[in-house]
This record gives C-alpha cells, sequence and structure tokens, in this order.
C-alpha cells in the first residue's frame, strides 16, 4: 500500500475549542465521502486540554493533495487561523505487514489482531 498517514495535533484556545470541534467533525465527515481518504478521525487529547488529535489516512499524495483543495478543507484551514497556541502535522507513508518492524511478544500479537 502506498498510503499517506497524516497525524495532527492542534491546541486550540480555549475560548475557541467548542467552534473549531464542531467544525472538525463536519470536516471529518465530508473527509471520508472523499474516494481517497480511507479515514479521517479527530479526538480530543486526555492530557492536554484544548488539544485536538487528527488522524487521516488518505489512498496516496494525490488523494491528500485533492483533500487539500475541497472547499471545506480550505475553510477550516482558514477558520484556524488566530484559534491555535500550537500545531504540528507529521506525514507518514503506509508499509504493508510484510514491510513492518517486528516489535515481539505482545506487541505482534496485538498488532496481528488489527
Amino acid at each position: 500500500m502506498n498510503g499517506i498517514l497524516l497525524e495532527g495535533r492542534l491546541v486550540v484556545t480555549p475560548e475557541h475549542f467548542e467552534a473549531v470541534c464542531t467544525v472538525a467533525a463536519e470536516v471529518s465527515r465530508q473527509s471520508e465521502e472523499e474516494p481517497g481518504c480511507l479515514k479521517y478521525l479527530v479526538g480530543a487529547d486526555l492530557t492536554t486540554a484544548h488539544a485536538l488529535v487528527f488522524l487521516e489516512l488518505y489512498a496516496d499524495s494525490a488523494a491528500f493533495d485533492a483533500h487539500k483543495e475541497q472547499p471545506y478543507a480550505r475553510a477550516f484551514a482558514e477558520m484556524l487561523a488566530g484559534k491555535l497556541s500550537a500545531r504540528a502535522l507529521e506525514f507518514h507513508r503506509i508499509v504493508s505487514n510484510a514491510e513492518a518492524p517486528t516489535l515481539g511478544g505482545s506487541y505482534d500479537a496485538a498488532l496481528g489482531s488489527l
């Protein structure tokens, strides 16, 4: 698989957190309707107040590029201006199980059950 995984973390200013959560949930719903978006998850961080974690899985880099051009994705990015105290994005290439490193013991058993 040549998929792309985006792992994002946004720390939102407290006064904007609820509004950002509402829009993020709608962006997630719309994104999952895109042909190349395989999964779009948004979670509230359990250890950091007002932080959101995004896990986005795309079939390939072209699918991610198409996602960025969607009107709702652009509007969300614009909406975030001035509402964040921190932002981090990491991009990963998905590897198949055959290419994945072996962790050993219970880790491999847990991964095998996914």
